[in-house]
């Protein structure tokens, strides 16, 4: 499998303490939003396939204890926040520091810089993030919604610079499975194609997650919290669908996590800050994996996965 890209000891502290532009504030507030159409909630990271298997206590409807399941439903969004934390947040901040590395000034008069390096660096991320899940329904999860959001990047982002607007077009046309055109002044290989060792990539949600928004401005720290808060935010709705709690206790409960949110994402970034320490990508909790690939067996099911 690739090396994971190293995030860079100082990313850990490179924040600003001047507040963020407004038009920063803005995108950040955009890329939360439940309109963006990235289909987020078409799943449920399992928790379907534990409500009808009876884990973690949770029974929908009139069925079961509602203060048991309340408390599992909160236990399973801990754990689950928790490995899609240790699991993806590593590719999410090896992404950023592979866009900000190419966010060098150049000489005036150069040529604008080769896109080769960077949409390198972005398949090896997302071939090991397809390694890495290890379930068709998570795999599947993951690509619809990195490739929504691919799209969306490259099309309808306007404050994306036009540099990696055109560093973003192509990843976009890799993953269509079709060589990127020579861009003006840009070296892009012989023949001005991309090696062919780049393909297969798939477009998996992280790895795209993190360079997009290294490309719109945000810092490393909000981005990993940015990416923690979708995850609890589409779990929530699901718990929602599949009635196991209603629209005004989801968002509740969803405010309660935020602590254990934040304590999560401050240790990842502190494992990934600390080189001695380093821990590579994985899942630490098999259930959690095993529901996600029962979710294929239902017999009737709601969520996509």
């Amino acid at each position: 499998m690739d090396e994971v890209l190293p995030l860079p000891p100082a990313s850990l502290n490179q924040v600003s303490s001047s507040p963020p532009s407004p038009a920063l504030a803005w995108c950040v507030w955009q890329m939360m939003d439940s309109n963006l159409p990235t289909g987020g909630f078409a799943h449920s990271y399992g928790l379907e396939a534990a409500m009808q298997m009876g884990q973690f206590e949770l029974k929908g409807g009139a069925s079961g204890d509602k203060e048991a399941r309340v408390a599992g439903l909160l236990v399973f969004a801990r754990q689950t926040v928790q490995q899609q934390a240790m699991l993806l947040l590593p590719l999410v901040r090896a992404a950023y520091a592979a866009a900000e590395a190419m966010e060098v000034p150049g000489r005036p008069g150069s040529s604008p810089p080769s896109a080769q390096p960077l949409v390198m660096a972005w398949a090896s991320l997302d071939r090991q993030c397809h390694a890495l899940l290890t379930t068709e329904g998570g795999r599947r999860a993951s690509v619809s919604q990195g490739q929504a959001l691919l799209r969306l990047a490259c099309d309808n982002f306007p404050t994306i610079s036009p540099q990696n607007r055109r560093w973003l077009c192509h990843a976009r046309d890799q993953v269509r499975g079709r060589p990127p055109a020579k861009a003006a002044g840009g070296s892009e290989g012989r023949n001005g194609a991309v090696p062919p060792q780049l393909l297969p990539v798939k477009g998996h949600q992280a790895p795209l997650f993190g360079w997009l928004c290294r490309a719109l401005g945000v810092d490393v720290i909000t981005t990993s919290r940015m990416f923690c808060y979708l995850v609890l935010r589409d779990l929530m709705a699901a718990a929602t669908r599949l009635g196991l709690v209603g629209p005004l206790q989801a968002v509740r409960l969803q405010m309660l996590m935020y602590q254990d949110a934040e304590s999560i994402v401050t240790r990842c970034l502190e494992e990934g800050a600390r080189r001695e320490e380093r821990r590579e990508p994985r899942q630490d909790n098999p259930l959690l994996d095993i529901l996600q690939g029962a979710h294929e067996k239902l017999y009737s099911r709601l969520f996509i996965s």
